[in-house]
């Protein structure tokens, strides 16, 4: 017995070679990257304990925002280390947030960095800039979240769900997508709205309509990790809807000079590929009227029809519109056609797998879409009719 309490002694009294007190550490949440002048310019958003009441009669910051410049990555780290009491801990990242200008550079040789940090967990939200720093949209405070970087996770958390225009994209995804056949990577974008430096001050919070803030915006194309362009919200919707990354959207369509809008919910599709370039897409979804500025007796089941036909033919429409705009306008497979063919063919896709990008402009691609009207709202009538 004694023996064995010898051996199990060391097991007992030694903990994690690497392990470190909580309060010794500044808990990254978010991390921004820039390039400015050839150098790497770094923003680490750290979350603030406050102090006690002994300490301060005011509050703390919620939120501390340290930059620095390197050559690379480690360095610009370490910089920060030295303008900071506490060590960087980079294993509760909730958002990591690139410049246009990083993207266009690529993706993975400038984010190699974090691939190497052991504590440093991938499944973060990746998302890119717009006509804005990646350091300046870590430093936005807004008035539902108490860090930034929550802010936008949770944003494009419900928005990729609900709106249709952006989608989730973890960085361990886009690095799959990567280096998956017969797909490009996407990524959702983000822009500051407003004074960016009325944006970091706490006193912007006060007001109940904060005059700087955070926007989505739709989808960036990526090339292999080399960013390419920006889509327009429908191409992003119909993207997302053939990807079958949104449950619900809104579509608009004209009518005397006004709009009919309508929720598309539900929406499935499935991408099928038949043989050498030809493909097929079907697409169901249910149509809930969210609102009629025209005319219409909803009550009539034609008219009912005809709305019908009308929301499945703009849904056609846009989904067409936009496979012919990533084939000749970007030349880049980003819904993933040459990825079906190579899940369904592999032996097929082998002919095609080294210039696949080329070949996706000559594919032959049929869409259908099959969507029926399941709710009129709570009134089966017009306010026009209402009124008669």
């Amino acid at each position: 017995m004694k023996k064995l309490l010898i051996l199990l002694l060391p097991f007992i009294l030694t903990g994690c070679w690497n392990y470190q007190e909580i309060n010794q550490l500044a808990i990254v949440t978010g991390v921004a990257l820039d390039k400015v002048d050839n150098k790497y310019q770094l923003t680490l958003l750290i979350a603030n304990p406050q102090k006690s009441s002994s300490d301060s009669k005011t509050s703390d910051s919620k939120i501390v925002a340290y930059s620095s410049e390197a050559e690379t990555l480690i360095e610009a780290i370490k910089f920060i280390d030295l303008k900071s009491p506490k060590e960087m801990y980079l294993g509760h990242i909730r958002l990591f947030v690139i410049s246009e200008g990083i993207a266009k550079e690529g993706i993975l040789s400038n984010t190699d960095f974090l691939m190497r940090q052991p504590e440093s967990r991938k499944n973060f939200s990746f998302i890119l800039t717009k006509d804005s720093s990646a350091g300046d949209i870590l430093k936005i405070l807004t008035p539902l979240e108490t860090f930034p970087s929550e802010n936008i996770s949770a944003n494009i958390e419900s928005s990729s769900k609900l709106q249709g225009a952006v989608t989730e994209v973890p960085y361990s995804k886009f690095l799959s997508l990567v280096y998956e056949p017969g797909i490009n990577p996407l990524l959702s974008g983000v822009s500051i709205k407003g004074d960016k430096e009325q944006g970091s001050n706490e006193d912007a919070l006060k007001e109940a309509e904060p005059k700087t803030q955070l926007v989505l915006e739709p989808l960036a194309i990526f090339k292999d990790d080399k960013f390419v362009a920006w889509t327009k919200r429908e191409e992003s919707q119909a993207i997302n809807i053939l990807q079958n990354n949104v449950s619900e959207t809104v579509i608009k369509i004209p009518c005397n000079e006004k709009y009919n809008a309508y929720i598309i919910d539900n929406v499935k599709s499935k991408i099928e590929y038949k043989h050498n370039l030809d493909f097929s897409v079907n697409v169901n979804a249910d149509v809930k009227i969210a609102e009629l500025n025209c005319d219409v007796d909803i009550t009539d089941s034609k008219v009912v029809e005809n709305l019908e036909k009308e929301v499945k033919d703009k849904l056609e429409s846009i989904i067409n519109n936009t496979i012919e705009i990533t084939k000749k306008e970007y030349g880049i497979d980003v819904i993933g056609f040459g990825n079906n063919m190579y899940k369904k063919s592999p032996k097929d896709f082998k002919k095609y797998q080294d210039n696949w990008d080329s070949f996706y402009l000559d594919t032959n691609i049929d869409v259908k879409v099959n969507t029926k009207i399941v709710s009129r709202g709570s009134t089966e009538e017009t306010l026009k009719e209402l009124q008669r």
